[in-house]
C-alpha cells in the first residue's frame, strides 16, 4: 500500500463526516489554493468533508482572502485566532469547530498530500485503530530529506521512546487521523501550545487507551536546509517535552476529570463605564462570536451607540460592578443556564463557549475562568504596564489570573471572562447585605459557600487594553488595593505577601543603624527586580530597569494605600 494510492474509501465511512483542521500562519499566497486542492481530491475520493482552516494569528491578509474565497461553502470553516499562539492552540481551536466523526490534522502548506487520506482511512479500519500518523521513519515512506533533519529525528525519537515508551517513531509529521471520540478523551487535557503539542497529544491517547499506529507518507522537503529549525527552536521543543514530562510522571496531571462537552444558553453580563471606541469595539467583538445560542446584557451609564438582535442595554450608574447587578435582578432568568461575566475593557477568544461546558458541566464545580492578556492591537506602553501587572510580586498567589498556566482549583477568579453557574448567582443575590467589595471576590465566596469550587482553566483566554501611562497605571493600582483592602475574608495570603515585601524595606532602614549586612535580601532582592526580571518581558533598552523600577514602586504605592484605606475602614 503506498502512501498516496487512491484506493476507494467511501464505502468505509459510509456518509460520515471528515473533518480536515488545517492551521496556517502567514500563508496567504497559498491558503486558498491549498483549501481547494484538498476539497477537489476529497471530492475524486467520493467522502463527504468539512475544512476548518485556522488562522494563528497570521500579520498577512490569507484570513481575509479565505472568507472571500469560500463564502456561501458550508464545507469551509475559516476562523481565526486574535493572536499567534501556536499550532498547538489553532489544532485545538479548529476542533472545537469541527463536526465530523473522524478529523484529520493536515498542515496548511500541503508538502503533504491529502491523497494520504485513503491509504491512512483504510488503516484506521483494517488494524482497528483509534489513531493513524504519518511517520517518515516507516519502512514504506517515501521522503526526500536533510539528513540534519533526519540526525534531529531519530535523536528526539529515542529522547522521547526514554521518557514515555510511546509505540512509535515519529511524532511531528503533520498529518494525523483521529477517531473524534479518542481527540474528546484527550485534545481538551493538553496544554501545550506549540513546541510539543503533538508529543503532549499521543502521550495523552495513550493514557486514556486509544491505540496508535504509524503510517507511511511520502514527502520531499521543498524549504532546504532544516527548514524553519533553529538553536532557540530545538531548546523550546526540549523545555516543553520536560514539562510534559513533569505533568505526566509527577503532577498526574492528564488524569484530570472532564465534563460533557454541553453547549449552554449562555447570558453574558457586561459591565461598560464611557463606551469609548475600546468599549464599542470590544462590545462588537462579544455580538460577533460564531455561536448560536446567547445573549448580550451591557450594565453602564451610557447606552451603545448601535443596536444588534442580540444586545439589551440596562442603565446602571452604580460606582461598583456588585451594585449594579444586585440592582437588575432580572437578568436571571430560568432559561439561561450559564453566565458569562466580563467587562467591556476586554473581549473573548473566538471559542470561548465551545470548551466551557466540559468544565463547567462538572457537578462540584460552580465557576471557570482563565487569564486576561493584551488584546492584539495593545500598544507597546500597555504592553510595558501589562507585563508588570502580571507579576507574581504584585499580585502574590492570584498571579495565575494573567498567565497561562496548568488548570486547577482555585480560591477566587478574576471578573473577566468568569463562567457562573445560575445557581451561585442566586445564592449570591439572596444575602442578607451587600457592599462595595470586588464582586468576583463576593461571588467566589458564595461558590464555596455553597460548597461549588473554582476552577481556573487555560484554555479560557481574555483579551484587553491596559494603562498606557505610569500616572494612570499608579491611580488604577491604587482604586484595586482600596477595593480589596474592604474585603472582610480572605486576606490572609494578603496580608503575608505585604509583610514580606514591608520587611525588605524595613531591613533596608535598620542597616543604616545596626549592621549593613541586615540590607543584604534587600539589595538581592531589588537587584533581581531591576535588573534580572525585566528580562522576562518584551521591554527593549532602557525600558526593562524601568520597567523593575516601576514594579517596586508599584508594591510600595500598593502597600501604602492597602493599609492605608484599610485602617481608615477600621475606624468607622
Amino acid at each position: 500500500m503506498r502512501p498516496t494510492e487512491k484506493l476507494p474509501v467511501a464505502h468505509l465511512l459510509d456518509g460520515q463526516l471528515l473533518s480536515i483542521i488545517m492551521p496556517f500562519y502567514n500563508e496567504g499566497e497559498v491558503i486558498v489554493s491549498n483549501v481547494q486542492q484538498v476539497l477537489k481530491a476529497c471530492e475524486e475520493m467520493g467522502i463527504r468533508v468539512e475544512i476548518v482552516a485556522v488562522d494563528d494569528g497570521s500579520s498577512d491578509d490569507g484570513y481575509q482572502k479565505l472568507v472571500k474565497a469560500f463564502e456561501g461553502e458550508k464545507r469551509v470553516i475559516a476562523i481565526r485566532n486574535e493572536t499567534n499562539f501556536g499550532k498547538g492552540w489553532a489544532l485545538k481551536t479548529g476542533y472545537e469547530f469541527s463536526h465530523g466523526e473522524y478529523v484529520l490534522f493536515l498542515d496548511a502548506d500541503l508538502e503533504l498530500s491529502p491523497w494520504h487520506i485513503p491509504q491512512f482511512l483504510t488503516r484506521l479500519f483494517q488494524e482497528q485503530a483509534d489513531v493513524v500518523i504519518g511517520s517518515k521513519l516507516h519502512p514504506e515512506s517515501e521522503v526526500n530529506y536533510p539528513t540534519i533533519r533526519r540526525i534531529l529525528s531519530r535523536g528526539y525519537y529515542f529522547f522521547i521512546r526514554l521518557l514515555f515508551h510511546l509505540p512509535i517513531m515519529d511524532t511531528q509529521t503533520g498529518i494525523k487521523l483521529f477517531r473524534r471520540e479518542a481527540l474528546e478523551a484527550s485534545l481538551p487535557k493538553t496544554l501545550v501550545k506549540r513546541f510539543a503539542f503533538d508529543i503532549e497529544l499521543l502521550v495523552v491517547i495513550i493514557a486514556e487507551g486509544f491505540r496508535i499506529i504509524p503510517a507511511p507518507v511520502t514527502l520531499h522537503f521543498s524549504r532546504g536546509g532544516i527548514g524553519n529549525i533553529r538553536l532557540k527552536t530545538i531548546w523550546n521543543i526540549f523545555f516543553d517535552t520536560l514539562a510534559v514530562v513533569y505533568r505526566f510522571h509527577i503532577l498526574r496531571y492528564y488524569r484530570r476529570k472532564l465534563g460533557q462537552p454541553l453547549h449552554y444558553h449562555w447570558r453574558v453580563i457586561l459591565f461598560s463605564d464611557t463606551m469609548d471606541a475600546h468599549e464599542v469595539a470590544n462590545l462588537r467583538r462579544y455580538l460577533a462570536l460564531p455561536y448560536g445560542k446567547y445573549e448580550v446584557i451591557v450594565l453602564g451609564p451610557v447606552e451603545p451607540p448601535f443596536h444588534h438582535p442580540l444586545l439589551q442595554w440596562k442603565k446602571a450608574t452604580e460606582s461598583s460592578y456588585a451594585e449594579r447587578l444586585f440592582h437588575h435582578k432580572e437578568v436571571i432568568e430560568n432559561s439561561r443556564d450559564g453566565y458569562l461575566l466580563g467587562t467591556l475593557l476586554f473581549s473573548p477568544d473566538q471559542k470561548i463557549f465551545l470548551n466551557s461546558g466540559r468544565l463547567l458541566s462538572l457537578p462540584e464545580v460552580g465557576m471557570v475562568g482563565g487569564f486576561v492578556m493584551p488584546a492584539p492591537d495593545e500598544t507597546q506602553s500597555g504592553r510595558f504596564f501589562y507585563h508588570i501587572t502580571r507579576s507574581v510580586f504584585l499580585n502574590g498567589p492570584l498571579a495565575y489570573r494573567y498567565k497561562h498556566g496548568v488548570q486547577k482549583t482555585v480560591e477566587e477568579l478574576g471578573l473577566e471572562g468568569c463562567m457562573v453557574k445560575k445557581e451561585v448567582l442566586e445564592a449570591w443575590f439572596s444575602l442578607p447585605s451587600h457592599n462595595h467589595e470586588k464582586l468576583e471576590h463576593q461571588l467566589s465566596l458564595t461558590c464555596k459557600k455553597i460548597g461549588k469550587s473554582l476552577l481556573y482553566s487555560p484554555d479560557i483566554v481574555m483579551f484587553g487594553y491596559f494603562p498606557q501611562k505610569t500616572r494612570d497605571f499608579l491611580f488604577w493600582l491604587i482604586h484595586q488595593a482600596m477595593i480589596r483592602s474592604r474585603q472582610k475574608e480572605g486576606l490572609l495570603a494578603w496580608y503575608i505577601l505585604f509583610s514580606g515585601f514591608l520587611s525588605l524595606w524595613l531591613l533596608l532602614v535598620l542597616s543604616v543603624w545596626l549592621n549593613p549586612w541586615l540590607s543584604l535580601p534587600w539589595f538581592m532582592y531589588y537587584f533581581f527586580l531591576l535588573f534580572v526580571w525585566p528580562f522576562s518581558g518584551q521591554a527593549k533598552g532602557i525600558k526593562k530597569p524601568l520597567q523593575g523600577l516601576l514594579l517596586a514602586i508599584s508594591q510600595v504605592v500598593y502597600l501604602w494605600a492597602f493599609f492605608t484605606h484599610h485602617r481608615q475602614q477600621k475606624r468607622t
